[in-house]
């Protein structure tokens, strides 16, 4: 080891090659860091505009993304909810039509199926379709367009269905400023996927008056 002092010269010299070297790396990590005119999405793989329809194949396919979207609504529906309209014992007529509901088609099972789905997308629905005379797109008997109703309210559902963001699309929205209903949903359009034996799919749209539809 020689034990030659340095000269001023070659401190400075040092000094310079190290402040290059620290500013070599320092400008290395900003551009490393700087997100500016890069694409992250791209380079991590990601996609980009996510759709609805990804979010359903996720849900369906992949268990990670399946317990995301299920772990709340499945917490929150374990124990069945207990339904009341007064706090006498007897049981009243609305409790006595809601238990035989309840029954025939699993209401408490349908809404939580109905949370679920929900929370693939933005939004879940569920289509009612009842015994009525009346078309899909037509309101149900009784069910006035400001969203009152009128008249006999007895009439009995056939059957009730559950469906995801993906399933339903608000064709059009009431834009009447002097009704009560204005800016909601004036009719919906429900897609029924059918699926053959081959593995193929054929889409069906029905168009369905807001009365029949749940959002």
């Amino acid at each position: 080891v020689s034990d030659r002092k340095l000269t001023i010269n070659e401190v400075h010299q040092g000094l310079v090659l190290a402040t290059n070297l620290l500013m070599s790396r320092t400008e290395y990590l900003k551009n490393l860091l700087d997100t500016k005119g890069r694409d992250l999405n791209k380079e991590c793989g990601y996609p980009g505009n996510l759709t609805v329809q990804q979010y359903r194949e996720w849900y369906i396919n992949e268990g990670i993304a399946t317990r995301v979207v299920r772990v709340i609504p499945d917490e929150t529906w374990s124990v069945q909810p207990d339904l009341t309209e007064t706090a006498e014992e007897t049981e009243t007529d609305f409790e006595l039509a809601w238990t035989n509901l309840e029954v025939k088609y699993n209401l408490w099972g349908l809404l939580h199926n109905a949370d679920v789905l929900a929370g693939i997308g933005r939004f879940g629905a569920v289509f009612m379709s009842f015994k009525d005379s009346g078309a899909v797109e037509s309101p149900v008997p009784g069910m006035q367009e400001d969203g009152t109703f009128v008249g006999d309210r007895k009439f009995e559902p056939q059957f009730f269905m559950p469906l995801d963001e993906f399933c339903v699309d608000v064709e059009s929205i009431n834009t009447d400023m002097t009704s009560p209903r204005y800016g909601l949903p004036l009719f919906y359009n429900i897609k029924q996927v059918d699926q053959s034996n081959t593995g193929k799919e054929s889409t069906r749209i029905v168009k369905a008056h807001w009365s029949r539809v749940h959002h």
